[in-house]
């Protein structure tokens, strides 16, 4: 297992404690919470790097990176609507857009074909970081629903993008 891949799984593992932190929400630990979560974020963004420079790009990477991320992101996005931060419709967006996504790749992965994020798929994990970022640290009520907003937006998009470059998967599927 190459040090890419472990980052990958540490960022998966890191969700526990980062959700607990998240929703116990008491003094020490809302920093805990930001901590774990900028760990977590700094994993998915070090994966990539170093699997790029060090030419270890493997398909289980390419697998288990964006399921680490709907990992992190969904946990947060569900404790944020417990927590009553986050409404849950934006969190239904985000959880059914990356169940919508993940079975189209796996649909590929069928087929021997590894879908590997889009320029809108890194683009929408980027806004929903820093969606979680943006009510981690307190940011006012206006800020906070403007990136939320644009969060789902981008959420949306982004899977309408993957469905529109792989519709003969689908159709295939589909037979």
């Amino acid at each position: 297992m190459n040090l890419a891949i472990k980052l990958t799984l540490l960022r998966m593992v890191l969700t526990i404690p980062f959700i607990a932190a998240c929703l116990w929400e008491e003094g020490n630990l809302k920093l805990a919470s930001l901590i774990l979560f900028s760990v977590a974020s700094l994993t998915d963004y070090l994966d990539g790097r170093i699997a790029r420079a060090k030419k270890i790009i493997t398909d289980a990477g390419k697998i288990l990176d964006p399921i680490a991320d709907k990992i992190l992101i969904t946990g947060a996005f569900v404790s944020f609507v417990q927590l009553g931060k986050v409404p849950a419709w934006i969190a239904i967006v985000v959880i059914t857009r990356e169940f919508l996504v993940t079975g189209l790749r796996t649909l590929a992965a069928n087929k021997s074909i590894i879908i590997s994020a889009s320029f809108f798929g890194k683009a929408k994990m980027f806004l929903q970081t820093i969606a979680v970022f943006t009510i981690l640290l307190g940011f006012n009520e206006t800020i906070t629903l403007i990136v939320l907003w644009t969060t789902a937006i981008v959420t949306i998009l982004s899977g309408l993008d993957y469905f529109i470059k792989n519709k003969e998967i689908i159709r295939e599927a589909l037979k």
